[in-house]
Order: C-alpha cells, then sequence, then structure tokens
C-alpha cells in the first residue's frame, strides 16, 4: 500500500476530500522528519516510536581491491514497532 492508496481508504472511510487527506498525511510525515532531525523522538500510542540512532563507524573491505574502507558513523532513523502493534501481527 502506498501514500495515494492509504490517502483513498481514509478519505472514504472519513468522508473527506482525497485532496485533503493527502495535505495531512504530508504534514504528517514532515512533522516526523522535523523532529527526528532535531534529534527528538515521536511516539504513536498503540503503533510504535520514530527515533533517529547513530549507526557506529567500522571497518570495511572493498572486495575487489582487498584495501581496507573507513565508513564513518552516520545519523540514521529508526522505527520500533510498539508491543500492541507486534500483538496484531503475529496474531
Amino acid at each position: 500500500m502506498n501514500k495515494n492508496t492509504v490517502a483513498q481508504v481514509v478519505s472514504r472511510r472519513l468522508n473527506l476530500p482525497k485532496s485533503q487527506v493527502l495535505d495531512t498525511i504530508d504534514t504528517f510525515l514532515e512533522l516526523i522528519a522535523e523532529e527526528l532531525v532535531k534529534g527528538h523522538s515521536v511516539r504513536l500510542a498503540k503503533f510504535g516510536k520514530f527515533e533517529r540512532r547513530t549507526r557506529k563507524a567500522r571497518l570495511a573491505r572493498d572486495i575487489k581491491t582487498g584495501t581496507s574502507i573507513d565508513i564513518p558513523a552516520i545519523l540514521s532513523p529508526s522505527f520500533n514497532p510498539s508491543i500492541t502493534l507486534k500483538t496484531a501481527i503475529r496474531g
């Protein structure tokens, strides 16, 4: 399911224009991204938590040449599902 399909389903369920639902989805996603950029996490009850994590620096190897490559630490978005969501998925 993609954003357009989600908007279509929500539009039907709430009897709202699809364009309004798409604007709401875009605003919601922008808000999550802005909070992650600031270093904050976003917790949605019964769904999960979006957060920013630091991936450690590491040493890798170039397969073709065999030389070592330093990969720096980077910030990466992460999602941890809630127990409620995990339980629902597992059945």
